[in-house]
């Protein structure tokens, strides 16, 4: 593995942590419009969250990306970096979130009693 390939991979890692921020940002959007108070039918209001954030959108950029650009010599280094880089985030996400309902377990059963 040369330099080009090293940076390649970097690249891919940016570019991953760019579009799970941005997807984290629109995923966070969404559950507060689900949390907060106001009409039972929320629906709409998710549908024009998601349309005014930049996450769905910035999905749809790495989605065109992707299509025209799979083809491309440096493009498995890229795009191994980047999947790379999504699913350390997506597991760090899971663990955290099995902790935190752990926690909300335990201190539900502790209120029990």
């Amino acid at each position: 593995m040369d330099i080009p390939s090293i940076l390649w991979i970097f690249g891919g890692t940016f570019a991953g942590n760019v579009l799970m921020s941005l997807l984290g940002s629109w995923y966070r959007a969404i559950i507060e419009v689900r949390k907060s108070g106001g009409s039972p039918n929320r629906w709409p209001m998710v549908l024009a969250v998601s349309l005014f954030n930049a996450g769905p959108w910035a999905l749809v950029a790495a989605a065109i990306f992707t299509y025209y650009e799979i083809s491309a010599p440096w493009a498995p280094w890229f795009f191994s970096g980047a999947f790379a880089w999504i699913a350390f985030l997506l597991t760090l996400f899971a663990i955290g979130n099995r902790r935190l309902a752990r926690r909300n377990e335990s201190e539900d059963s502790k209120n029990a009693v």
